[in-house]
């Protein structure tokens, strides 16, 4: 039970607050460049779809919704019989956006575009959640 309550306690921050994001040395701005490694705090999930489905239930039905759809995504496994879907920090290469969500609603009532991002972790595909875009690395948006 603690660890269900301390998971879900992760989820409401991750879906309610901005993403904790750690860059490598001598790369700043407001958009990660691509192929850049950085480790982050985030959700991840196998799919854009997913993704997509925790952050539209949130937008159209409030954060119970998405944590409600995240946990529904977690507790299924997926091929690998890893969760679908999980909250934690990672290592990650980012390649690209895969989608933009506006709209998603904060703690403070804030409504904030999060951003889905094709990356690799272990050489593997996935995305995850990120407060910030893929834009060129010479040139900070």
């Amino acid at each position: 039970m603690m660890r269900y309550v301390k998971t879900l306690m992760i989820t409401v921050a991750v879906l309610l607050v901005p993403l904790t994001v750690s860059a490598e040395p001598g790369v700043s701005g407001n958009h990660f460049g691509a192929r850049q490694n950085v480790v982050i705090t985030t959700m991840m999930c196998d799919t854009v779809d997913q993704l997509e489905s925790i952050l539209v239930a949130q937008v159209e039905r409030g954060v119970a919704a998405g944590q409600q759809a995240y946990l529904a995504l977690r507790a299924t496994p997926n091929a690998m019989r890893e969760p679908t879907c999980l909250v934690a920090a990672y290592r990650v290469t980012v390649l690209d956006v895969a989608a933009v969500v506006e709209g998603v609603p904060g703690p403070d009532g804030m409504r904030r575009t999060v951003y889905i991002l094709y990356v690799l972790i272990n050489e593997h595909p996935y995305v995850i959640l990120s407060p910030m875009p893929v834009g060129p690395r010479d040139n900070p948006v």
